[in-house]
């Protein structure tokens, strides 16, 4: 009986080291990609207030805009492939979509998708625009969208 004891003993440490030394592997191997990271890392927020906080220009994705005065102290929000536009209280009263011209052309027709501003060589850039405001301040920057959005150009 003391034997059957000791190899009943001998299985469930040997099964427990194998468990956890294989969710010690597992976890160790499931690290986040560079890919996640860097989105994780690109989704930032920052308020913009430079002496020319108003010619906004993007160098990484080559576009640029021109905010009216009433705009001052707006925040950019940086994703993967989008970049909004907006003020604390709301930051993303429009959003400026990055996509190649195969993903443009493979977007669904039969729902909203969001308007074509322009492209270069290797881009297409569209825009889409909040359906609600957080207060008043925010419903009159929304209705200056369009004139923003009227000033969008490539850059080399």
């Amino acid at each position: 009986m003391k034997k059957n004891n000791i190899w009943g003993i001998a299985l469930a440490i040997i099964l427990t080291a194998i468990i956890a030394g294989g969710g010690v592997f597992i976890w160790q191997t499931n690290e986040p990609s560079e890919e996640e990271l860097n989105a994780e890392e690109s989704d930032v927020v920052e308020e913009v207030s430079s002496d020319d906080e108003l010619n906004y220009q993007n160098d990484y994705f080559g576009f640029s805009l021109t905010f009216p005065e009433s705009w001052s102290g707006y925040s950019v929000k940086n994703e993967a492939d989008t970049i909004s536009f907006g003020f604390s209280q709301q930051d993303e009263i429009f959003t400026i979509s990055i996509y190649t011209e195969e993903e443009w052309n493979e977007l669904p027709n039969n729902q909203p998708n969001p308007s074509y501003l322009g492209e270069n060589d290797d881009l297409v850039f569209a825009s889409s625009g909040s359906q609600d405001s957080a207060d008043d301040f925010t419903a009159q920057r929304r209705s200056e969208v369009s004139s923003i959005l009227d000033t969008f150009a490539t850059i080399e």
